[in-house]
């Protein structure tokens, strides 16, 4: 089930009240319009009625997916990851939670901590990709930019899909690099790292950039 209410926050600017939603739970299946919202960057912003300042308001969140079995926890706060984790891992002790414990063979569980993050993940499962894989494929494509221009500095790399899948660099000084990949490269890196992918991603939590690096150094990803 989705769980929302209606909230109010004081603008920064003008001091007026600005209404808005929060979500503390969104099913996919339920509120379709809402994960439009999400997708699109909308879900999490409200316009102030007075100034016309548009404000983003950053809250725990989680994201169910049920066509892709996924769930995504939003967790701005340490605390905030630390609960959701011990809500999945302890379900099975807690009377009336069993069944997420019989969820958790078949589902996939995420922890992201900005807005930016829960919108690429939702974007990836909602298009039938693997999240492990396309951190990979970021993490190449931000290598392969920044050994060509060592002098600029990538500061963020996102997936995307408009229409061709795609991955976006945003480069110090404001610059945006977009690289399109075909299924082929992803089918590649599927098989060729497969082996690694899934002996990393046991109990992982975190699927990020930091967690694609790992996998390709060989180093220990901290769970």
């Amino acid at each position: 089930m989705s769980k929302h209410h209606n909230d109010v926050f004081r603008c920064p600017f003008c001091g007026q009240d600005v209404p808005y939603v929060m979500w503390q739970s969104l099913n996919t299946v339920l509120d379709p319009e809402a994960k439009k919202q999400l997708l699109e960057g909308s879900l999490f912003t409200a316009i102030c009625p007075k100034c016309n300042e548009t404000h983003n308001i950053v809250y725990p969140i989680l994201y169910h997916d049920m066509e892709n079995s996924v769930m995504i926890q939003l967790a701005p706060d340490e605390q905030c990851e630390i609960d959701f984790i011990d809500f999945i891992e302890s379900a099975e002790e807690k009377p009336g939670f069993n069944f997420i414990a019989d969820m958790k063979k078949n589902y996939t569980y995420r922890i992201v901590s900005d807005i930016s993050e829960l919108r690429e993940k939702a974007l990836i499962f909602s298009l039938g990709l693997d999240d492990r894989v396309i951190e990979i494929i970021k993490c190449f494509s931000s290598a392969t930019f920044q050994n060509k221009y060592p002098d600029r500095k990538v500061l963020d790399v996102y997936f995307y899909n408009d229409p061709s899948y795609m991955v976006r660099l945003y480069i110090e000084g404001n610059y945006l690099v977009e690289n399109t990949f075909i299924m082929d490269t992803y089918s590649e890196i599927s098989e060729k790292l497969k082996d690694d992918i899934n002996d990393n991603s046991k109990d992982c939590y975190i699927i990020d950039f930091n967690w694609a690096i790992s996998v390709l150094t060989g180093k220990e990803i901290q769970k």
